[in-house]
């Protein structure tokens, strides 16, 4: 409670005493050799203001925020590599070989839908059907009619094994001619490969001759040129010695004229 609510209530206490008083010098209300009138209410005190409402705390996003980063960079990964797991390492199984016992397979009235055999999940490769087994197995395109004998399985698997046999005959063909085009294939890019590095080792040699010879030249030149020019230092030098004979002589050469 405030000091404002305080000080109201101090007041109205004041109030309330004073009224008292006058109340009890003189009652208007009161009537001879009987109770007071209880007509007029006590005046109630005022109440106090509302206290200001808490403050409440602003809602952050930081755990939406944790768990959005839990969801992409934990989960969803986690996710991927299980079912890359799942579907890398999982591998089915071989169905087991059929045999009629006599606890299994019961059918003490048929189904009351289809054809009363089959159950409403029936897997013609993994669920087999009594007394005949698998349906791959037997011939069961007609209703009613009898399974294979052991002499007709043993026929059709003859049959079978004959195509096997002729289906591997062939699939080794096939290799076997898949490995001779290899081959052929290997040697004539062998083939093509040396010729292609004896004509390169061709015009290599034929760029060395053409450089060499190039050099031979260019020697020749220069030797030419060296003996040109020792030849004309040769000839000043020699008319210099006869310049200078011929001062010492005092003889006069004059150049013949035209």
């Amino acid at each position: 409670m405030s000091d404002k609510c305080k000080k109201d209530g101090d007041k109205n206490k004041g109030k309330e005493s004073k009224e008292t008083k006058c109340q009890a010098k003189k009652d208007e209300t009161s009537i001879s050799g009987g109770a007071k009138c209880q007509s007029k209410k006590a005046e109630s005190a005022p109440k106090c203001p509302p206290c200001p409402p808490c403050p409440r705390k602003e809602p952050s996003s930081d755990h939406a925020n944790f768990w959005k980063k839990v969801t992409f960079m934990g989960v969803l990964p986690l996710v991927a590599i299980l079912t890359v797991l799942v579907f890398t390492s999982h591998h089915e199984d071989e169905r087991p070989e059929f045999k009629f016992w006599p606890h299994m397979y019961k059918r003490s009235k048929p189904f009351y839908f289809g054809d009363g055999n089959r159950s409403f999940y029936h897997n013609p490769h993994w669920n087999a059907l009594p007394p005949e087994g698998y349906e791959d197995e037997t011939d069961l395109d007609a209703q009613g009619k009898p399974a294979e004998t052991p002499k007709e399985r043993e026929e059709r698997l003859k049959d079978f094994g004959g195509v096997q046999k002729e289906w591997k005959k062939l699939a080794s063909k096939r290799e076997a001619e898949a490995k001779k085009a290899e081959a052929a294939a290997t040697k004539e890019a062998k083939r093509l490969q040396a010729e292609a590095e004896k004509e390169e080792k061709k015009q290599r040699a034929e760029e060395d001759k053409e450089r060499k010879r190039q050099e031979d030249e260019e020697k020749k030149q220069r030797a030419a040129e060296e003996k040109e020019r020792k030849r004309l230092e040769a000839e000043e030098e020699k008319r210099l010695k006869e310049a200078v004979k011929a001062q010492k002589v005092g003889y006069v050469f004059y150049e013949p004229e035209d």
